[in-house]
């Protein structure tokens, strides 16, 4: 199975105009050394009941209202593909909360295809924000056992939880468009808005909110904000690609 060339929101409204569309992730079988398929498909193929729409948990937390749903073989034909456990659903229904009985296992596995969409139908979801909330809630769990295993037990495990927040998934999804836009230079990577809004002035690096007259801005670009050279310094791989000099 070879894995498509990632679709940005401006071209899937282009195929498919305002119709409401959804994203199904597809993970091979074991025996076939292939990466996961995305396919873009009108939500309209898929249950129409909103009751087989499940929500993501730790994505809600995280401001993204996004719901999944494992669609009868005869919704689409993709759902008729021979596939292995879907380790995409697996990873983003994982409890990350060190105090919960089922911490570190997912509320849902299945095999085959499985369909994620946003709740609101005029927002469409794409590849752009599945693979990093992946990555974010992977090395996050990681973290957070690390921390249980270490001399600070419990706490630290909660300490570390409680840094799995919008501002932190900002930084790893601001890195993955990054390195998607150098793969991908005339797919619109550079046009892509992070999918977390945060409100406030917020330094791009830390988060850190202030008033707009207490951060100084990027001078070359005069569109981001940070706290002080050290957080732009560290935000600068992430931003580079991305910061054009101001019109004049």
């Amino acid at each position: 199975m070879t894995q498509p060339t990632p679709l940005t929101p401006a071209q899937v409204n282009k195929l498919f105009g305002a119709e409401s569309m959804c994203i199904a992730v597809l993970h091979p079988p074991a025996h076939i050394n292939e990466p996961a398929g995305y396919v873009v498909m009108p939500t309209a193929t898929l249950p129409p009941h909103e009751a087989a729409w499940l929500p993501l948990p730790l994505a809600s937390r995280l401001g993204l209202k996004i719901l999944y749903a494992k669609p009868e073989r005869s919704n689409h034909p993709v759902f008729k593909c021979e596939g292995g456990p879907n380790t995409t659903l697996a990873v983003l229904t994982l409890d990350c909360d060190p105090n919960s009985a089922s911490f570190g296992v997912s509320a849902r596995t299945v095999d085959g295809a499985v369909a994620f969409r946003y709740l609101d139908p005029r927002k469409q979801l794409g590849k752009g924000v599945l693979q990093p909330l992946e990555t974010f809630i992977a090395e996050g769990l990681t973290r957070i056992k690390n921390a249980m295993a270490g001399p600070t037990g419990i706490a630290g495990a909660v300490e570390e939880y409680e840094k799995l927040t919008p501002q932190a998934f900002k930084t790893v999804w601001k890195a993955y468009r990054a390195e998607q836009a150098v793969l991908y230079p005339e797919m619109g990577w550079r046009e892509l808005e992070c999918p977390v809004t945060l409100s406030g002035a917020r330094c791009e690096a830390c988060g850190r909110e202030a008033g707009v007259n207490v951060l100084p801005r990027c001078e070359r670009c005069k569109k981001v904000l940070y706290c002080d050279r050290v957080c732009q310094k560290k935000d600068w791989d992430a931003h580079r690609a991305f910061c054009p000099k101001k019109s004049v």
